[in-house]
């Protein structure tokens, strides 16, 4: 019995062929310190400040005033740009057949002879993180939760779909005429749609010749 317990003690935390105090004394046994964040520093902006806008509609008035204050005309930013003729046209048209996307804002921006800046609203930027602290969104959470709130709502629907249970067919329909037809009604006997409840309860009840286009409240009469 001795020998035994002294082989199980020279075996344990063996699993297979590996040694899991031999594989893991490498492991930090405490976790780093967390880094800590610095705020990049100003930057110097030398120009002057055109337009502010804070969405698309305020980038396409200012690129179409920026090449009207130059006297620079379609045809002409196009040739600037190297775009294909009747780009700016379409790009800066009142019709906006085309927009103002990833491939053609170096270009635009190029023609218009300017650059985008991100510029800090301090009270925006206090309020926010007010509010943020209010929250306890500055905090560390959980993965599970910050996977929640960063998924967007018709992600989270398209999961919630994903785990119901799939519809099950009405078994008669599938039998006469091998069409799948949802089994709207909810009862402990074999999936069934409401159409062929109805023309069962008729034959129980004797009425004839069953029309189909009799409506019954199944989930009435299951009461």
């Amino acid at each position: 019995m001795a020998d035994a317990l002294a082989t199980i003690a020279r075996t344990r935390g063996i699993r297979g062929s590996h040694d899991e105090r031999r594989l893991t004394a490498h492991w930090p046994t405490t976790k780093p310190a967390p880094v800590a964040t610095v705020a990049p520093p100003p930057i110097k902006i030398k120009g002057r400040v055109l337009a502010r806008f804070k969405d698309y509609d305020g980038l396409w008035a200012a690129v179409r005033g920026r090449y009207d204050a130059m006297g620079i005309t379609r045809m002409g930013a196009d040739s600037l740009t190297n775009l294909p003729d009747g780009y700016h046209g379409k790009l800066l048209g009142a019709a906006q057949v085309r927009k103002i996307g990833l491939h053609s804002l170096e270009r635009v921006l190029e023609g218009t002879g300017c650059f985008l800046v991100l510029v800090e609203d301090p009270e925006a930027s206090a309020k926010m993180m007010a509010t943020a602290k209010e929250l306890g969104l500055l905090t560390p959470m959980p993965a599970s939760r910050a996977q929640t709130i960063a998924a967007p709502a018709g992600h989270r629907n398209r999961q919630a779909m994903s785990r119901r249970e799939p519809e099950s067919c009405c078994a008669i329909c599938w039998v006469e005429s091998n069409l799948c037809r949802r089994a709207d009604v909810k009862w402990p006997g074999a999936p069934i749609c409401r159409q062929h409840l109805a023309e069962s309860h008729m034959r129980d009840e004797g009425i004839s010749p069953y029309p189909v286009d009799v409506t019954i409240d199944a989930p009435a009469m299951l009461q």
